[in-house]
Formats: structure tokens, C-alpha cells, sequence
């Protein structure tokens, strides 16, 4: 799935924002099987990582996709289970 996040939650509405893709995939108990099922989805769908097409890149699982910095130091691909815990627990004040 292809689309936009405000690039500032705290300010959604500055109209700044960032291209995401986010993968979601089966797994198997075979995750060196999973990682190369993975790479040729990438190799077939012509997307590659190290692009600047996306901005972050969401993918389940464990993976071994290149691990691309940015600017603020951000990893432009980010594990979802990840993402998911740091901002469920994150509290922002006024809330």
C-alpha cells in the first residue's frame, strides 16, 4: 500500500508531507526463505529502497532490506511491530 503521512504529527496540517509504502507479508518459520521472497517482490514490483520514490518504507517482519539513513538519522525502513510499540506507548503532552 502506496501513501502520505503529515511529515509532523504534531502539525498535520503545514502541509509537509512524506511518501510512504508499506509491505505486509506473510511469514513462514523460514526467515532466510521470507527475506528472499521479499527481495524479489521488490526486484519484480522495480522498487528499490535505496531510491528517494518513498520516504520510509514499512515491511513486517525481520527482514534484511538495506537500511538507508537520512538527514535526521531515520532509517528509511522501518520495522512495523516497531513503529507500532514506540508510538503506542509514546504520550504526547496536552493528552
Amino acid at each position: 500500500m502506496e501513501g502520505w503521512i503529515p511529515e509532523d504529527p504534531v502539525n498535520p496540517d503545514n502541509g509537509q508531507q512524506e511518501k510512504v509504502l508499506i509491505v505486509w507479508r506473510k511469514l513462514s518459520e523460514d526467515l532466510e526463505k521470507d527475506n528472499l521472497m521479499l527481495d524479489e517482490w521488490f526486484k519484480r514490483t522495480c522498487i528499490n529502497t535505496r531510491d528517494f520514490g518513498h520516504d520510509i518504507i514499512f515491511v513486517n517482519g525481520s527482514n534484511n532490506l538495506f537500511k538507508l539513513k537520512q538527514g535526521r538519522e531515520n532509517r528509511k525502513v522501518r520495522l512495523i511491530e516497531e513503529e507500532f510499540l514506540k508510538r503506542m506507548w509514546t504520550v504526547e503532552e496536552g493528552t
